[in-house]
C-alpha cells in the first residue's frame, strides 16, 4: 500500500519501513464462523453445477451449436446485453457470475456487471465501510476461508500481477472470479464461465486454516456471500 492510499484510509505511513498502520476497524462478526449453507448459497451452488453439467463438464465449447445460445442467455439475462453470445470474442465470465446470482434470486444485493472489477470493488467497499446491509463483502486471502456460494478472484490479462486487494478502488482492471461449489479441509472446488471456452470446474488448494493458497493464478480477494 502506498502513502496516498494509506492516508486515504486514515492510516499513518512510515516512510522508513514503507508500511502503513491502519486504524482499528469496528468489530465485525467472525466471518469464518458463518459456515451455514443457506438456501441462497445452495441455489448458487446448484445453478453453477447445473451449467457445468450442461456444458458436459467443460467438454462443450462456447461456439458450438446449442451452447453459443446459452452464452447469449448469460449476457441477456445476467447483464442486459442482447447483442452478444458465444460466437463472438467478448469475455463472458462476469456475465456468467451475474446470471447465476440473478437466477439464485440475489435481487438488488449483487452488483451485476459484465466486468468482475465492478462487483469486486463494490464488495470491498462494503466490507471496509462495515456496511450492515452488504450481502457480499470482499476480504484478503489470509482473512477468511472460502465457503460454498462465495467467489474467489484473480487478476488476469494485461493486469495480471498488477492488482492487489489494497489497490482496487474506483478503477477498471482485467480479472476473473469463480464460484465456490464444494469444500474440504484441504481444498475447494470452483466453477467459472469462459474458462477453456466453457463452463469449467477446478480444484484449488487451501492451507491448514482453510485460506486459499493456490498458485495457479494470482488470487487477491475472497468475496463472502452473506445471504
Amino acid at each position: 500500500m502506498d502513502e496516498k492510499e494509506c492516508e486515504r484510509r486514515g492510516g499513518v505511513f512510515n516512510r522508513i519501513t514503507g508500511k502503513c498502520k491502519l486504524p482499528e476497524s469496528p468489530r465485525e462478526e467472525s466471518i469464518d464462523e458463518q459456515t451455514e449453507i443457506t438456501s441462497f448459497k445452495q441455489r448458487v451452488k446448484e445453478i453453477a453445477e447445473k451449467e457445468w453439467k450442461f456444458f458436459k463438464r467443460g467438454e462443450k465449447k462456447e461456439h458450438e451449436e446449442g451452447f453459443w445460445q446459452r452464452v447469449g442467455d448469460y449476457w441477456r439475462e445476467g447483464v442486459g446485453r442482447n447483442d452478444r453470445d458465444g460466437r463472438d470474442d467478448y469475455r463472458w465470465s462476469a456475465a456468467f457470475v451475474s446470471w447465476v446470482m440473478k437466477k439464485a434470486e440475489a435481487g438488488d444485493k449483487f452488483k451485476y456487471s459484465s466486468r468482475h472489477s465492478v462487483y469486486i470493488q463494490d464488495a470491498i467497499r462494503k466490507r471496509e465501510n462495515n456496511d450492515p446491509d452488504g450481502a457480499f463483502k470482499g476480504y484478503r486471502l489470509n482473512e477468511v476461508a472460502p465457503q460454498i456460494g462465495d467467489l474467489v478472484c484473480f487478476s488476469s490479462g494485461e493486469d495480471r500481477g498488477k492488482v492487489e486487494y489494497d489497490a482496487t478502488r474506483d478503477s477498471e482492471y482485467r480479472s476473473h472470479c469463480d464460484i465456490v461449489v464444494a469444500t474440504t479441509p484441504e481444498q475447494i472446488e470452483v466453477i467459472g464461465g469462459n474458462v477453456k471456452q466453457s463452463v469449467y470446474k477446478k480444484t484449488l488448494k487451501l492451507d491448514s486454516q482453510g485460506h486459499l493458497i493456490d498458485t495457479s493464478q494470482l488470487w487477491f480477494v475472497v468475496i463472502k456471500n452473506l445471504l
